[in-house]
């Protein structure tokens, strides 16, 4: 068979047995998805230090997991603002940080961490929350 033959031969099969060959290399596309996912997951679980380390450099600050545990055992395992332990929580104590200069500021849960976002880190802000909670309670 010459290689003009053998590329209509492949063409033809192809078109007649598309949805076979498509279908297989979706199920081979979904089970090595699968088991990089579960790698990435694996990485994750055994080395929660390396993966911090490598977000908290992704986002520009310079902190390293003894830093974290240092200031863990400083704070007592507990959030900086509202004092709950981090047992009473499904996730870690989030490293909080000004954006400005990336200065580590403490470790909060993550309410209080999203809550700082939300009202974009600005004191005047979170005082005029204050205020309005307290007169709304007064």
């Amino acid at each position: 068979m010459t290689k003009e033959q053998q590329k209509n031969y492949n063409q033809k099969y192809y078109l007649e047995h598309r949805a076979e060959i498509l279908l297989r290399q979706i199920k081979r596309h979904r089970e090595k998805r699968d088991e990089l996912v579960q790698k990435m997951r694996d990485r994750h679980t055994n080395n929660p230090a390396l993966y911090r380390e490598y977000h908290w450099k992704k986002i520009g600050v310079k902190f390293t997991y003894e830093e974290y545990l240092a200031m863990l055992l400083e704070q007592n395992s507990s959030c900086k603002i509202c004092k709950r332990h981090e047992s009473e929580f499904k996730q870690p104590l989030a490293m909080d940080h000004r954006h400005g200069d990336d200065k580590v500021r403490g470790l909060l849960c993550g309410p209080c961490n999203r809550a700082l976002g939300l009202l974009q880190d600005d004191p005047d802000l979170v005082e005029a929350a204050a205020n309005y909670l307290r007169g709304a309670y007064a």
